[in-house]
């Protein structure tokens, strides 16, 4: 016997039976800019989304935001949740948009990013790379920031968001 054909996304995820769980459709604003690839769609709720407003307040974003897990959940995040996540959202959504640059924010949107299911090296986590032609740039979560106050994250995290939408200037 054949097996049946898969069902990317809800219908396959380790969480679809235990729907404590409540699905986002990525956000996609008229004529983006950017896409933001968050860890899941809390990434941006509360202090944390306050936060990215107040370090990006000036600048021309019109972000895409997808989520490497696409629905609120009480359960962490795992790397097969993330597996089907990335086919049936994050993958579309990059495809519909090849031009634009990506802003990982967080370890669980960039393995989404390059494989999903494998832990990344940490000293990969946070940098520049082009992948399939197009500029990727990874951060912290918000809520690291939140979490410790480390100067150096918050420095992190806005630079990074701010080269995404900003022409690099200067001679190298």
């Amino acid at each position: 016997m054949k097996k049946p054909p898969k069902i990317p996304g809800c219908a396959s995820c380790p969480w679809g039976s235990a729907k404590e769980s409540c699905f986002v459709a990525p956000q996609i604003p008229e004529n983006p800019n950017v896409i933001w690839l968050v860890d899941s769609p809390t990434t941006l709720a509360g202090r944390a989304g306050q936060v990215i407003k107040e370090w990006t307040d000036g600048l021309e974003y019109r972000p895409i935001i997808v989520g490497a897990a696409n629905c609120k959940s009480q359960e962490e995040i795992t790397l097969p949740v993330v597996k089907e996540c990335r086919e049936a959202y994050v993958n579309p959504t990059l495809a519909a948009y090849p031009t634009l640059p990506v802003v990982t924010l967080g370890e669980h949107a960039l393995s989404s990013l390059f494989g999903g299911t494998r832990v990344l090296d940490k000293d990969a986590l946070y940098g520049a790379t082009i992948k399939d032609g197009r500029l990727v740039l990874s951060t912290y979560r918000p809520g690291e920031w939140l979490h410790n106050k480390q100067e150096k994250i918050r420095t992190h995290i806005q630079t990074t968001l701010a080269t995404a939408v900003r022409p690099v200037s200067g001679e190298l």
